[in-house]
């Protein structure tokens, strides 16, 4: 029965294992199409850059040095969304693997990738440490440590020993004469014995066992605290990326985009040089990068935390 529960127990946290890198790819995949969203948008702003500026060259108002940056940074940006589109295709491709499902093609995914759960420690600590496969299975060799120091204990009184049945006796007696001899033949038997522990109490057996059953309740309480190390480990981690979720979606972005739409409507109106706007550009398509970052890192914390801590 043991035996099968820890079967039971260890199937289910293989199936956990699989959901749990599902789940991650999933979530990278959401975060590859917003990386997509993302440059699409800035690649169509840069060549827009570059379609102005010629037009600027044209009537005199700009020179060519204007027109090749425009069109480098185009080139650039073109660059970043085939990486992005590469790498989205990668990840369908190892969530195709993980699935088993070959035929499996990329889709546009509903979900908000920046609507990320919020999650408490202490809630989360309490249900890992009550779930958790690994806690489970200390516990299950607890249960085995004790069963065998019972048998110890109980190995320490003797057995009563019975034999019984038929056998042949070959011993020679006399017949009916001096000289005639003959076997006893065959003759029925029974046996009591008993063995007296007088020194061996098998104490040695039930010390080892004993010593194994502090262990195995000792190996619970480790699991435990390896469990609440790494969700420190892993929780720490959420919090800095949820922080700067927070910051770049409530702060940074907002204030880059602003500074880019102003500086772009100057050179777009004559009153400003590109190189601002290029420099304002930049430092929107990092920050959005970096925010794309943050929200992938939050979910895959998220996941592994809701996943009991169980990884491939």
């Amino acid at each position: 029965l043991e035996f099968r529960r820890v079967l039971f127990r260890s199937a289910k946290a293989d199936r956990q294992r699989v959901l749990n890198a599902v789940r991650s790819l999933y979530y990278q995949a959401l975060a590859d199409q917003f990386r997509v969203d993302v440059r699409t948008n800035l690649s169509r702003l840069a060549q827009e850059a570059v379609r102005i500026s010629g037009e600027l060259m044209n009537v005199g108002l700009a020179d060519q040095p204007d027109r090749l940056v425009a069109e480098v940074e185009a080139d650039r940006i073109a660059l970043e969304l085939s990486d992005a589109k590469e790498h989205q295709q990668k990840v369908w491709r190892q969530l195709a693997a993980t699935l088993n499902v070959p035929t499996l093609q990329p889709v546009h995914l509903d979900d908000d990738l920046e609507k990320i759960p919020r999650i408490d420690y202490d809630q989360t600590l309490a249900r890992v440490l009550s779930e958790s496969p690994e806690v489970h299975a200390a516990s299950i060799e607890v249960t085995r440590a004790g069963l065998l120091l019972d048998r110890a204990k109980r190995e320490k009184i003797p057995d009563l020993m019975l034999a019984g049945g038929v056998r042949y006796n070959r011993e020679l007696l006399e017949a009916s004469g001096p000289n005639i001899l003959r076997a006893v033949g065959s003759e029925g038997f029974f046996e009591v014995g008993m063995e007296l522990p007088l020194f061996n109490r098998n104490q040695g057996n039930v010390a080892a066992a004993r010593a194994d059953a502090e262990r195995a309740k000792l190996q619970v309480e480790r699991t435990k605290l390896s469990l609440g190390s790494r969700l420190a480990e892993v929780y720490a981690e959420y919090k800095t990326a949820i922080d700067r979720v927070d910051r770049y979606k409530q702060e940074m972005l907002p204030r880059a985009e602003r500074a880019y739409q102003m500086y772009f409507e100057n050179f777009r109106q004559l009153a400003g040089a590109y190189s601002p706007a290029l420099a304002a550009q930049r430092s929107l398509f990092q920050l959005q990068d970096s925010y794309a970052d943050a929200l992938t890192a939050a979910w895959e914390r998220s996941v592994e935390m809701q996943g009991l801590l169980l990884r491939e």
